[in-house]
């Protein structure tokens, strides 16, 4: 059980009606916690746009020589 759910609990009876629906509704407007599915689909998109830029920066890297490697990289690091 949540902290938020132990706290209501404790003295959600001895509440007037309308200070409990104002403790559901802050409760419902500050949830943390994420649901399932929506967790999964966020993953699954991270997933697919990181996969996409490395993908990209691999392939940028390959069409260069040796050199241009070399010296991009130096560039990178803050040496050129």
């Amino acid at each position: 059980m949540t902290q938020q759910l132990k706290d209501l609990l404790k003295g959600f009876t001895a509440m007037s009606s309308e200070e409990q629906v104002d403790k559901i509704r802050e409760i419902r407007h500050s949830r943390n916690i994420e649901r399932p599915a929506v967790a999964k689909r966020r993953q699954k998109r991270e997933g697919k746009r990181s996969v996409k830029t490395g993908d990209k920066a691999a392939d940028l890297l390959k069409g260069l020589t040796p050199e241009q490697r070399e010296l991009f990289l130096a560039e990178l690091r803050g040496e050129g």
